[in-house]
């Protein structure tokens, strides 16, 4: 691959896929990488993607991920959209992996499509751009549960049953290290306070959230929403 170019073994398939595009594909996949307002994660151009194409929304992501990865790595190395999706497509050529349908594609077409969507800054770009700030944190959060469980307490007599009993909670915060997979589940437990606490620290961020993109947006600058 070029300097900074490589495509994760999971989104190898989108890749194919990719490959596999028609004219009317190409086209579509501009069209609505054009007309989606850039967002954290693509999550505009994934919602519209799999409205337009009628595919699942995992897909569509996955087709994101292919196309960010591939800006970013342009982003690394300084290439023009020209020269980048040139040196990609002789890489991919000449990779030999049978997850990637190398034969009977018209390189030199591929390379002018990839160029065509590589051009587009103010769309993919910032997306891409945005995504990639947004990962650059040792510990990502992805998903968050909370068990509830109900504690008996017991006396020294433990035939007598328990005497009481105690509400705890755990949480399982599951999170990417470095960006990588797998993900990796962090327990803790939590009592009615500490809920309370972090629903008011919660409730804080929010507010910070609100005001700061407010004034960013009062200055001129786009704040970029998860849709």
């Amino acid at each position: 691959m070029p300097n900074g170019l490589g495509i994760p073994d999971q989104q190898k398939g989108a890749l194919a896929q990719l490959l596999r595009f028609s004219q009317t594909e190409w086209t579509q996949l501009v069209d609505v990488l054009k007309e989606s307002k850039p967002s954290l994660y693509g999550r505009s151009f994934v919602s519209a993607w799999a409205k337009r194409t009628q595919s699942s929304e995992e897909s569509a992501r996955e087709l994101f991920g292919v196309l960010a990865g591939l800006y970013a790595s342009m982003d690394i190395t300084h290439d023009s959209p020209e020269v980048f999706a040139s040196k990609a497509s002789d890489t991919i050529r000449n990779s030999k992996d049978s997850a990637l349908p190398t034969r009977e594609i018209d390189w030199e077409n591929f390379a002018a499509h990839l160029t065509q969507v590589l051009s587009l800054d103010e769309t993919l770009g910032v997306s891409a751009k945005a995504s990639e700030l947004r990962s650059e944190y040792s510990n990502v959060f992805c998903t968050a549960r909370i068990m509830t469980d109900l504690r008996p307490v017991f006396g020294r007599d433990v035939d007598k049953g328990p005497l009481a009993a105690v509400v705890v909670h755990e949480a399982k915060i599951t999170f990417h290290e470095s960006g990588e997979e797998p993900t990796k589940d962090f327990y803790m437990a939590l009592d009615s306070e500490d809920i309370a606490e972090l629903r008011k620290q919660l409730d804080r961020a929010s507010r910070k959230e609100m005001s700061l993109a407010s004034s960013a947006r009062k200055g001129g600058i786009n704040v970029l929403e998860l849709q």
